[in-house]
């Protein structure tokens, strides 16, 4: 809402010490990017917003653009007109995307649905970015839509030379690190209801550590889910796409328990009475990579 956060960073040179019975909770969810721009009180027909930046057009036919089309890994708006200004078909948002595209709105057939957003490569490890948000389902032309897409997730970037449980015989020390992408919001329709947003994308979340023997690790950068319609025929929201995880250690726990980190895309939106679904979040990208040659290992 204010335009800052969504980035954590934390570097601790030495250990990094949990006490029997506590836990260490970073919570970066719903921290990234925000469900589209605004001008005034009118939210209508904003596309998700991703790394390329906002958009800035406003008005139920979403000016000279065209946006259900996806704003770069900021999902597409659902626009039902058949027509600038006709509100004829009920369909959803599209996803926001990250490492997974995001999902398409649904959509009755004539609308144009709200597309997913784009995919990055993982290939490159050290590019770290937040979830992009989904895009608003179609509204009512009289109404703004003051809830659109899911806003994306955040960044967390944890390194420590050593994260260590405390006695070292603690059977209860964990850390939970979460950068998840929010479920998309509804676009009011008058009094009939409204088309689903899409769920925003996941974020990246980086632990970097020479040793750790923490008894519970557990980290999760997932899609948000898609918004189900409140139209007896309406689209649902795509699901948001997963995000980033990274776990690099010089050695594997000796002993605890990591758990598989949650990259899944988010669910579709439920679609009512028409033919064309939302489609779901693709998965995001993981490595748990334990290894002396990362460069930070003792030589």
């Amino acid at each position: 809402a204010t335009g800052h956060g969504g980035i954590l960073p934390i570097r601790i040179k030495g250990q990094l010490v949990i006490d029997d019975g506590f836990y260490l909770y970073i919570n970066q969810k719903y921290q990234g990017y925000p469900y589209g721009d605004f001008v005034g009180s009118d939210f209508r027909n904003f596309q998700g917003v991703g790394p390329t930046g906002f958009t800035q057009n406003s008005g139920f036919d979403c000016g000279s653009i065209n946006c259900s089309n996806n704003n770069g890994m900021g999902g597409g708006v659902g626009e039902g007109q058949s027509s600038p200004n006709t509100p004829a078909h009920q369909t959803g948002g599209g996803g926001g995307g990250h490492i997974g595209s995001g999902g398409t709105g649904g959509y009755e057939p004539g609308g144009y649905p709200g597309y997913g957003g784009s995919t990055i490569a993982p290939s490159v490890p050290w590019t770290v970015l937040m979830g992009a948000s989904g895009g608003h389902g179609a509204g009512d032309a009289s109404i703004s839509a003051v809830l659109g897409g899911g806003t994306g997730g955040g960044i967390i970037i944890l390194a420590a030379k050593e994260i260590i449980k405390n006695p070292i015989a603690s059977t209860n020390a964990s850390i939970t690190l979460e950068a998840n992408g929010q479920q998309g919001g509804l676009s009011p329709g008058g009094t009939y209801g409204g088309n689903g947003g899409g769920g925003g994308a996941g974020g990246s979340v980086y632990l970097i550590t020479q040793f750790t023997n923490i008894n519970h690790l557990t980290t999760s950068a997932s899609g948000g889910n898609g918004r189900d319609t409140t139209f007896p025929t309406g689209g649902g929201g795509g699901g948001g796409g997963g995000g980033k995880i990274v776990l690099q250690s010089c050695i594997a726990p000796s002993d605890g328990i990591v758990n598989p980190p949650n990259i899944n895309g988010g669910a579709r939106g439920a679609t009512a009475g028409i033919a064309n679904l939302a489609t779901v979040g693709g998965s995001g990208f993981a490595s748990l990579a334990y290894s002396l040659s990362h460069p930070f290992c003792p030589q």
